[in-house]
C-alpha cells in the first residue's frame, strides 16, 4: 500500500482483514506524517504486524491485494474515482513500482514512539548537535564548536537515536523534523 499526502482515512470496514494478512507492507510518504490520523493508522498497522516504511515521495496512492487486484486513483492527486486493476501487464507494473519504492524506503519501526511531548524534547545542546548534523558537520567539528569531547557528541547522538526509535542518522533527521525538534528552541 502507498500512503501519500494528503492522507485519506480508510475506514475499518474497507480495511477489514488487512492487518491480519500474512504479509502486510505499507509505504508512507513523509509528508503524510503531518496528519495525526496517518501517524495513528501507521502505529495501529505496525502493532498489528504490518511492516511500515517511510519514503520521501510516492508517485500515487495504491492498494495491492494478493498481487491479483489493485486500487489506483484515476487521476493524480485525487482519491476518487479509483481504477480496479486485475492480473496482467498493468498489475505487474504496479507490483514492480511498489517493490522499487519498497527497496528505497527506510524501515519505520517506531517513528511514533515520541509525540514531541516536553519530556521527549531534546535539550538545547542536543538541538544544537542536530542542527550541526543537518548541516553536514562531523562529530569532531561539533565537539570543537561546543567545547565538548567527540565521545560526548557520539553518546548524545546515540541517545537521540534511541529516543527517536531510529536505526540510522537519516531516520533520526526525519523524526526530528516530523516532531518539530528542529523547528523551535527548547528549554534546557
Amino acid at each position: 500500500m502507498f500512503v501519500t499526502a494528503p492522507y485519506v482515512n480508510v475506514t475499518s470496514d474497507r480495511m477489514a482483514g488487512l492487518d491480519d494478512h500474512p504479509q502486510c507492507r505499507i509505504l508512507i510518504e513523509e509528508a503524510a506524517f503531518k496528519d495525526e490520523a496517518a501517524v495513528e493508522a501507521a502505529q495501529h498497522s505496525a502493532k498489528s504486524g504490518c511492516e511500515v516504511r517511510v519514503i520521501d515521495r510516492l508517485p500515487f496512492k495504491l492498494i495491492i491485494g494478493d498481487r491479483d487486484r489493485a486500487l489506483v486513483p484515476q487521476s493524480p492527486g485525487t482519491t476518487l474515482p479509483v481504477l480496479l486493476v486485475h492480473p496482467g501487464v498493468i498489475m505487474d507494473a504496479l507490483v514492480a513500482t511498489f517493490e522499487v519504492h519498497w527497496e528505497r524506503a527506510l524501515p519505520c519501526k517506531t517513528p511514533w514512539r515520541n509525540n514531541g511531548s516536553d519530556d521527549d524534547r531534546p535539550t538545547e545542546q542536543e538541538v544544537t548537535i542536530l542542527r550541526h548534523l543537518a548541516r553536514g558537520a562531523t562529530e569532531q567539528q561539533i565537539a570543537l564548536t561546543l567545547s565538548i569531547s567527540k565521545r560526548t557528541v557520539i553518546r548524545r547522538i546515540q541517545l537521540l537515536m534511541e529516543r527517536a526509535g531510529a536505526e540510522t542518522r537519516f531516520q533520526l533527521a526525519l523524526h526530528a523534523v516530523r516532531v518539530g525538534w528542529l523547528s523551535r528552541v527548547t528549554d534546557s
